[in-house]
């Protein structure tokens, strides 16, 4: 399908969530599978972008690359790496599905599938929860792919 064809009938429906880079750079690589989230979705399921927080410490990053040691036994990018090239940033499409049966510790889990990676993430600014895209950043989204 044409990518601008795409663009115009889901411009309305791209949605996004804003991730620590640790966190995304685990669902890129394939070995996190699930989001958890104190709210479920809405809509519950579909395609969203996946957006790196602009700001991130040091020791967040130790945190997460502890967590993504123990848990996946794969080694989290240098600090200055993520920073340079994930925060602030779109850099990934994947699809979503979320229950209320799926829940821990009060936070929802988000099944995450599919996750295409950006040819060139790009920066723009994020929001709280599962926010909507611009038809502007949509577009430049689906350009990416």
């Amino acid at each position: 399908m044409n990518v601008m064809k795409r663009v115009n009938k889901e411009v309305a429906q791209l949605r996004a969530f804003t991730v620590h880079p640790g966190w995304a750079w685990a669902l890129l690589a394939g070995v996190k599978k699930q989001e958890w989230r104190t709210f479920l979705p809405n809509p519950r399921e579909g395609e969203c972008a996946i957006h790196v927080s602009k700001s991130y410490t040091r020791a967040q990053w130790q945190r997460e690359a502890d967590s993504v040691k123990e848990w996946w036994r794969r080694k989290l990018p240098p600090y200055e790496e993520l920073v340079e090239n994930w925060c602030g940033k779109v850099v990934a499409i994947c699809n979503y599905k979320a229950s209320e049966e799926d829940w821990e510790d009060d936070a929802y889990g988000w099944h995450i599938s599919k996750v295409r990676k950006l040819k060139k993430p790009f920066a723009t600014k994020g929001a709280l929860k599962l926010w909507r895209m611009s038809p502007e950043v949509t577009a430049q989204t689906m350009e990416a792919l």
